[in-house]
């Protein structure tokens, strides 16, 4: 048995409740938080092999309960709001990472066993934006351990991981799929009428008004409320494809139109927010060496052409689905959260998933194989998806588009065949999103990658 205890230095968090409040407010917090034990579900043991490890939940800062032969984590989750700022060569504390240091200090002035950070995000992948910071922390700390975690991870773009991080001994990245454990607690398990619609709303059962006029029964579903750049790249390819839009509900709020956001209900920083993603993906794009020049100039087209609204005319909407739209297709194409990077897996997935419908989706490389480590069925019986393993974001878009090209072509017959097919990996997903059965083999990944690292 590997006991394993999670310290608190207050109630339920590293900070006192008035102290998130205040980082809710300050916009440092964006989603709900979740204590450690509550994202996970430790509470029941089905959601771990209870014969293997044992866990003790301290508050408080009550080291008096602590085990004193277990290792003791102790958790802090940023929610990818930057710890610090980097540059090509050092680092500042951002006010939140100023908080976090602050409670890092505190846990160290106290006599625990053990010690073990996990610092880590529950909402996004691991931005790479505290290196040298976190390098530091280790190196100044030798007998402890600091572990980060995020859902996957994006590009070091400064090099700091390789130069600082993996040159510290007591420092190591575990990534874990904390997004679908969130995803999954909102919407299938918490009964705050306040929060588990934050991620779906099986409420909105009935087509909204401004589509019941011309929305119908399609093959497909595409939904694409923010600019990235594979987003970009295929749906330049789809709105220019053989057959169009014909078979393909389709949404997709980015343009460069002129007017063409001014007129939507938003906020200077929404619009700000939707500028940036554009002019990023345009840049990526200029800057990839291998994307066909032909090809940037249609991306670059796409750009200037109108947006294509289903039923979201605000940019302020945050596109929470509902049961009504998927309702109307067969399939789901579901771009992925990141472009670049490794393994971030998000809602984007697990809504078809809840809809009971099948997808195919693309962007950073490992999003199938991080599926699968915990026992999602990816639909690789029914349509290629090694596209997604190819170097370059141009041939991974290019071959999800191939694939689904094929898909397209497909008669009735073949077509029913193939959706009947797939219909054994849909259900059986469904079931594991709903009931969670996907957390027994997430958790122990977990656990026991951390429990190796934190005992040596």
């Amino acid at each position: 048995m590997k006991k394993i205890n999670i310290f608190y230095l207050n109630e339920e968090y590293q900070f006192s409740t008035e102290d998130i409040q205040r980082h809710k407010d300050n916009g440092w917090l964006g989603r709900e938080p979740l204590t450690l034990e509550m994202l996970l579900q430790l509470q029941h043991k089905h959601n771990y092999n209870s014969d293997v490890y044992d866990f003790n939940i301290v508050k408080n800062s009550k080291i008096e309960d602590l085990d004193q032969d277990a290792i003791t984590i102790v958790p802090i989750d940023f929610q990818s709001f930057p710890i610090t700022e980097e540059d090509k060569t050092y680092f500042t504390l951002t006010e939140f990472g100023k908080e976090i240091d602050l409670v890092i200090k505190k846990v160290l002035e106290l006599p625990i066993p053990n010690l073990t950070f996990l610092i880590y995000t529950s909402t996004e992948p691991y931005f790479f934006d505290a290196n040298i910071y976190l390098s530091e922390l280790g190196r100044k700390n030798p007998n402890i351990k600091i572990i980060v975690s995020g859902s996957g991870e994006t590009v070091d773009h400064h090099g700091h991981y390789k130069r600082c991080f993996l040159k510290t001994k007591n420092l190591k990245k575990i990534s874990k799929l904390w997004y679908i454990d969130r995803v999954q607690y909102f919407s299938s398990i918490c009964q705050d009428p306040e929060l588990n619609n934050i991620h779906l709303d099986f409420n909105k059962t009935e087509i909204p008004e401004p589509a019941k006029n011309w929305i119908t029964s399609n093959k497909f579903l595409l939904t694409m409320r923010n600019c990235r750049t594979h987003r970009l790249l295929f749906g330049t390819m789809w709105e220019n494809s053989k057959r169009n839009l014909s078979d393909t509900t389709y949404g997709r709020f980015y343009s460069l139109l002129q007017y063409a956001l001014k007129g939507l209900d938003c906020s200077y920083q929404e619009y700000q927010y939707h500028i940036d993603l554009m002019t990023t993906a345009m840049k990526e794009i200029n800057n990839d060496t291998s994307i066909p020049d032909h090809f940037k100039l249609d991306c670059y087209k796409n750009l200037l052409d109108r947006p294509h609204y289903i039923d979201m005319h605000s940019l302020n909407d945050r596109g929470i689905p509902g049961p009504w739209l998927y309702d109307l297709c067969d399939f789901v194409i579901a771009p992925g959260g990141e472009a670049y990077g490794y393994g971030y897996v998000d809602e984007k997935q697990i809504i078809p998933m809840y809809f009971k419908k099948p997808f195919l989706t693309f962007g950073c490389k490992g999003l199938y194989e991080e599926l699968r480590k915990i026992d999602f069925k990816v639909f690789d019986d029914c349509w290629p998806i090694n596209f997604n393993e190819e170097e370059t974001l141009y041939d991974r878009v290019k071959g999800a588009f191939t694939v689904l090209e094929y898909l397209r072509t497909l008669d009735t017959h073949n077509w029913n065949e193939l959706m009947e097919k797939a219909q054994v990996s849909v259900d059986f997903n469904y079931e594991l999103i709903t009931t969670g059965g996907f957390r027994r083999p997430s958790n122990n990944n977990f656990f026991e990658e951390l429990i190796s690292y934190a005992s040596n």
